[in-house]
């Protein structure tokens, strides 16, 4: 991958070159990013764009004593367009910062 070099505040940040150098195939069509799943906040769950549920699995603890909930559904595996969203055998996971609003 080549990248453009840029320098902002005694950093030096890399640029990829091209966008499709930095996209690889693990990563989800436009269509089934982590944007596309609608949050509800009565039921704690996400709706994936095909209309399935990904209930709330279970909580870890990250770096600085911060919690992530993780979400996920075994829809996924009967899921005709599952290898646009997940790469996953077990299927999709949405992962939210416990404190998160929406």
């Amino acid at each position: 991958m080549n990248y453009n070099e840029g320098k902002n505040r005694e950093q030096t940040i890399l640029f990829p070159d091209l966008i499709d150098d930095y996209i690889t195939s693990e990563n989800p069509e436009p269509d089934y990013l982590y944007d596309k799943f609608i949050y509800d906040e009565v039921t704690d769950s996400y709706c994936c764009p095909q209309g399935q549920t990904l209930n709330y699995y279970t909580t870890s603890m990250k770096d600085g004593g911060r919690k992530i909930r993780m979400y996920r559904t075994a829809a996924c595996q009967k899921c005709s367009v599952s290898k646009l969203c997940t790469t996953s055998p077990r299927g999709r996971y949405i992962h939210r910062w416990e404190d998160k609003r929406y």
